[in-house]
């Protein structure tokens, strides 16, 4: 019977080994879950930072992009210095569309500098033109509509119009100074 007893002690004892063991390897399981819960969240968290981040860049970028359409836009109001002459032709036919007769005179170019000392660069300048017309009045003010909406940066300023008769017919004669924004 001590035999017995030895031998329910032993198998006692292993068992006591065994959940030792067994408790042992449940909380070390449980220490990598841990680790593992706590390592995922702070993936979260950088993920989360580099979507702020990537979100921020992405206005940056789309910022960069209205601001690079802005500067084209208002490029796109510059009569450039060499196509001066193009724009010259550009009134010219848009009074042959209109029907009206046109003569461009007092064609001036200015240059303007953005700082005085540094003469050099010059921020834009000025092409300042007479422009003289004469036709019907609805074909003249059509002529002038269209000169106004050109896509450009364009004023008409000092602008004269005249009712003359001829023995033919009468016809309406318009002069203005055109100003147009160079670079």
């Amino acid at each position: 019977m001590q035999n017995k007893i030895n031998k329910n002690k032993y198998l006692m004892y292993v068992l006591i080994v065994i959940l030792a063991v067994l408790t042992t390897l449940s909380f070390l399981l449980y220490a990598q879950i841990n680790k593992k819960v706590s390592q995922t969240v702070e993936y979260k968290k950088e993920v989360a930072g580099d979507q702020a981040v990537l979100a921020s860049s992405l206005d940056i970028s789309k910022k960069i992009n209205d601001v690079d359409s802005v500067t084209q836009k208002l490029n796109s109001l510059y009569v450039s210095e060499d196509k001066a002459v193009a724009f010259i032709e550009e009134v010219e036919s848009i009074a042959k569309r209109n029907n009206v007769l046109v003569e461009i005179s007092s064609v001036d170019l200015k240059k303007f500098v953005a700082d005085e000392k540094n003469k050099d660069e010059i921020e834009h300048g000025n092409l300042k033109m007479i422009v003289s017309t004469k036709g019907e009045w609805s074909k003249v003010v059509g002529f002038l509509k269209e000169i106004e909406a050109m896509p450009y940066g364009v004023k008409v300023e000092n602008s004269k119009m005249n009712f003359s008769e001829s023995e033919k017919s009468g016809y309406w004669s318009l002069v203005f100074s055109l100003n147009a924004i160079t670079n």
